[in-house]
């Protein structure tokens, strides 16, 4: 074993490879043995414990002056990136749905590429449910390809319902326009997405409850999670 094993080389050098651990290792070694050596040296020379004693208040207000300090900066650059996704999610979200165009151009064909587009366009934050309709709206209307025109307009009329102008109209520019709102017939709507999407995607669209009333228990997740378990 010695001489096949001697040809094999390092990739890394020791301190790069163990060297956080053995820092972190060290800190708390190192604390305690200070704290130690202080209790020793107070009991050996009481004099010395007011000169600690003193040493020690400056240090926890300069201390605690460098916490409150960083504590500041980390709130405010948080806040600037919190005030940032939500200004850059807004700022998405009403760009949707996408209109036939948009997805060529992105090259998007198939009804589970253009959720799985929307959802990290949105940085993987969930869909409204007005965008989440329209998508599945613009998703049968553009990318699914097994049914004629005139049953794509009967599957929309019958799934989807509009306040200003009726789902049947031959442009269907109006589905863009946020004040038009929507509503869906439930049962006619999850019997859409079954019909053009996958079972995952469905997944993600759907409530839970809803999924597992349609699909039964997630088995494969569960046998996953078996075999994990298993593992472990």
């Amino acid at each position: 074993m010695k001489k096949e094993t001697k040809y094999i080389k390092n990739k890394n050098s020791f301190f790069k490879m163990y060297g956080e651990g053995i820092l972190i290792g060290i800190f708390p070694f190192i604390i305690i043995t200070m704290v130690i050596f202080l209790y020793v040296d107070c009991k050996i020379n009481p004099s010395h414990y007011e000169y600690y004693n003193e040493w020690f208040g400056k240090f926890a207000i300069v201390f605690g002056g460098i916490i409150a300090g960083i504590f500041i900066i980390v709130l405010a650059v948080g806040l600037v990136k919190l005030i940032y996704y939500v200004s850059l999610f807004l700022y998405r979200r009403k760009k949707l749905p996408l209109n036939e165009d948009e997805l060529k151009n992105l090259n998007i064909t198939n009804p589970d590429e253009y959720v799985e587009f929307v959802y990290n366009y949105l940085l993987k934050s969930n869909m409204s449910k007005d965008v989440e309709n329209r998508v599945v709206f613009t998703s049968y209307l553009y990318l699914y390809n097994e049914d004629s025109k005139e049953e794509k307009e009967k599957v929309l009329c019958n799934t989807f319902k509009f306040s200003k102008v009726p789902v049947c109209a031959d442009n269907y520019e109006y589905i863009y326009d946020c004040n038009n709102n929507i509503t869906v017939f439930d049962d006619n709507y999850e019997d859409l997405l079954i019909k053009i999407f996958s079972q995952e995607t469905c997944k993600k669209l759907l409530l839970h409850t809803d999924y597992v009333r349609i699909f039964g228990e997630d088995t494969e997740s569960e046998t996953v999670e078996d075999e994990e378990d298993k593992a472990c």
